[in-house]
């Protein structure tokens, strides 16, 4: 196998998954609003989005920004994920980002990754001095709460102590 062989293999593949992500977002964006067809689900909810959680078939966040993104760009041209970047943008960010998109596009012959529109999204977000707030870890967020209950905890022993009388 030669590179020439390879590049075209992996590009096939690459595209043949993005088009059953892609089939499957367009079915749920179509599926949405004909509730006779979900409204009686094994799961008793009402709510698309937790029927989507529930059935594990995509994050609400990335439907939601699929969505958005479906009403003004070619989904079929972007792929489900890079649509969904650029869906969560705010209005006056999206051209710069969709431009250099389709460029990468026509050089490329395949849908972006999402990681490439996210850098695209960092980049004009630097140009344009806004700044990014650092990425809070999950054990901070975990800290964070339990610091948070026994503070609660405290406050609850010190109201405790102070209506006995052993504190004023």
């Amino acid at each position: 196998m030669d590179y020439g062989t390879f590049v075209k293999t992996a590009r096939k593949y690459a595209n043949s998954g993005e088009e059953q992500r892609l089939s499957l977002m367009l079915l749920l964006l179509e599926t949405e609003s004909k509730t006779a067809i979900w409204w009686e689900n094994p799961h008793k909810t009402r709510r698309w989005e937790v029927l989507l959680r529930e059935e594990r078939l995509c994050t609400p966040a990335l439907y939601r920004a699929f969505k958005t993104a479906s009403k003004f760009l070619e989904v079929r041209k972007f792929g489900v994920y890079a649509s969904a970047a650029i869906g969560r943008l705010p209005k006056e960010h999206r051209q710069v980002v969709m431009r250099k998109t389709v460029d990468w596009i026509k050089t490329h012959k395949v849908p972006p990754t999402y990681q490439l529109v996210s850098e695209y999204v960092r980049q004009r977000k630097r140009e344009l001095g806004i700044a990014t707030p650092p990425r809070i870890s999950p054990q901070v967020v975990k800290l964070r709460k339990e610091n948070a209950k026994l503070k609660r905890r405290v406050a609850h022993l010190e109201a405790t102590l102070t209506k006995m009388g052993y504190i004023e």
